[in-house]
């Protein structure tokens, strides 16, 4: 059930990296990734957003990204659960069984061993 949910979070985050925008010039859709602004002519096999907002996902199926309809705070707790409860900033890339908080491996290593 865990590794679903993780899963389909990595389908939603990969689509999220690209979003589908439309030519002026040729009139068809290219594709920009939000994080580096560089557009590519061909479909990201990741998948991507398209511009009425719905995720297109690598494996091929298309929903409502979840985020829309979400409230601010509750964005921001979602944010929080794939952060490192430590110094809330770098991705958690760890987790402790025994407390059940999520780190990076930096926190886990400086303070939680």
């Amino acid at each position: 059930q865990e590794l679903r949910k993780v899963r389909d979070e990595q389908l939603m985050d990969d689509a999220r990296l690209f979003q589908e925008v439309l030519s002026e010039d040729t009139g068809t859709s290219f594709y920009m990734n939000i994080e580096t602004q560089e557009p590519t002519w061909d479909v990201p096999p990741g998948g991507y957003t398209r511009k009425d907002g719905m995720l297109v996902l690598a494996t091929g199926k298309v929903i409502e990204d979840p985020l829309t309809t979400m409230t601010d705070e509750e964005r921001r707790a979602k944010e929080l659960e794939t952060k490192c409860s430590e110094c809330e900033s770098r991705d958690a890339t760890r987790f402790c069984e025994q407390c059940g908080d999520r780190f990076c491996t930096t926190c886990y290593n400086d303070n939680h061993k």
